[in-house]
């Protein structure tokens, strides 16, 4: 298949293969104009019950931090903090968010100006933000060659697409990498999402993938961890359940629930 290169900063949609497309300003991917499914969205029919309790602090810890306005203020303002408590997980997601974009984007540059001026291969000249020196280090110490930073993956048979953070060759093997900003790896997520792309990657024509990494960067404390994974096939075969479960849930929901007008 032709592959044409894509430019995310015009945002504008651009072509990738034949009929696929995807727009950087909505993040959303087409296939001949049908807008499909992204692999997030997949595994959100994964629980996430450490949620839950993460929520519940945001909210205590709100409602701590203007307990003296809660006690004496007015009803009006009584009501308008305990709104805002009901939403500081939101807030503080969204900005988790944005830090998390800003991360990836950093290192999207660098690893572009490598496979640009190195032919791939993690390099240490150049001026980059501090805060991906635990990345630049480790792809160093690694002998990482990068193939491609923030790659649009689809699967037309499952109608699934996606964007992978890294795809890159280590000791002659190939590997599609993921980096998360978070304080913790709670469950086997990461690498479900990582082998969807290397599903949708062998789909378009691509080399297998040998394993995938999580890279894990803590936006607080400034920790870096690494986890590996060579069960490829069992983690395209949870990436696939997670596919046929998404499917059957939002079958039910168009088919059905009852019909709110009637």
């Amino acid at each position: 298949m032709k592959m044409k290169s894509l430019n995310n900063k015009t945002g504008k949609s651009a072509m990738i293969g034949k009929g696929f497309e995807f727009n950087p300003a909505t993040h959303r991917y087409y296939l001949d104009g049908r807008q499909m499914t992204g692999c997030t969205t997949i595994l959100g029919v994964v629980n996430k019950p450490m949620l839950i309790g993460w929520a519940s602090k945001m909210a205590v810890e709100y409602i701590a931090e203007n307990i003296a306005a809660l006690v004496t203020g007015s009803v009006d303002d009584q009501k308008r903090i305990l709104e805002e408590a009901k939403n500081a997980h939101a807030r503080k997601r969204d900005s988790a968010a944005e830090k998390g974009t800003d991360f990836h984007a950093l290192a999207e540059h660098w690893v572009k100006d490598c496979i640009a001026e190195n032919k791939g291969r993690a390099m240490k000249n150049g001026i980059y933000n501090p805060a991906i020196m635990p990345f630049i280090e480790w792809a160093i110490e690694n002998d990482i060659t990068f193939l491609a930073s923030e790659k649009q993956f689809y699967s037309a048979s499952m109608f699934v697409a996606g964007t992978a953070d890294l795809l890159f060759e280590k000791d002659g093997k190939r590997y599609v990498g993921d980096i998360k900003t978070m304080a913790k790896i709670w469950d086997r997520l990461p690498f479900l999402q990582c082998a969807g792309y290397g599903i949708m990657q062998q789909e378009m024509g691509g080399e297998k993938i040998d394993g995938y990494v999580v890279l894990r960067f803590g936006r607080e404390d400034k920790s870096f961890d690494e986890y590996w994974s060579f069960d490829t096939k069992g983690d395209e075969e949870g990436f696939r359940a997670c596919v046929k479960l998404y499917r059957l849930m939002e079958d039910w929901k168009k088919n059905c629930l009852p019909d709110k007008d009637n």
